[in-house]
């Protein structure tokens, strides 16, 4: 079965440390602020994935590149 994190960590084989970013730093790079980004992670809209895999009270959420890329588009198409 695969999983979001699984799907992760084989992304990531291909990724440079600034393919990755934390909710705040996708926030800025989309230039919303972090409340907006959080609030759209957690509505599903932004796509994320929690690195603690979900077995733990603290998320610790990452933003890929094409995470950024896929909420973009979503944007575009509701614009």
């Amino acid at each position: 079965m695969r999983t979001s994190w699984g799907d992760l960590v084989r992304a990531k084989l291909g990724m440079t440390a600034k393919d990755m970013f934390t909710p705040r730093e996708a926030a800025q790079l989309l230039g919303i602020s972090a409340t907006k980004a959080w609030k759209d992670i957690c509505a599903g809209m932004l796509p994320a994935t929690d690195l603690n895999g979900g077995n733990s009270k603290i998320k610790c959420w990452r933003v890929t590149k094409a995470d950024i890329g896929e909420y973009v588009a979503r944007v575009e198409d509701r614009a």
